[in-house]
């Protein structure tokens, strides 16, 4: 899991801000790979045992399959609106805001 961050302050964060770095870097391990060198080998029924003499690298590439958000995160990514904002679903009725108590 990749924590993002937290943000408090009185307005939302561009999201930019911290995405595009991210998504640079994710995206250059699946296109580069990354080289790593195993510290133990493993023979053909997974029984492992130190690397000797030059051991071989390996190029590994990676690709983010899921991630966690909350609601206004979600939001966020998806650049949509929230559920309470005027057009808040993807119907075309405008939205109303109703009370929850009466002051």
């Amino acid at each position: 899991m990749i924590f993002v961050g937290l943000w408090y302050h009185k307005s939302k964060p561009s999201f930019n801000t911290y995405m595009i770095p991210i998504a640079q870097r994710l995206k250059k391990l699946y296109d580069e790979g990354l080289e790593v060198t195993p510290a133990y080998n493993f023979d053909k029924v997974g029984n492992h045992f130190p690397t000797t003499g030059m051991p071989a690298k390996h190029k590994v590439k990676a690709v983010l399959l899921t991630g966690t958000l909350d609601n206004p995160a979600r939001d966020m990514v998806l650049n949509k609106c929230g559920h309470g904002a005027k057009n808040g679903c993807f119907c075309k009725e405008v939205g109303a805001n109703f009370p929850c108590f009466s002051s």
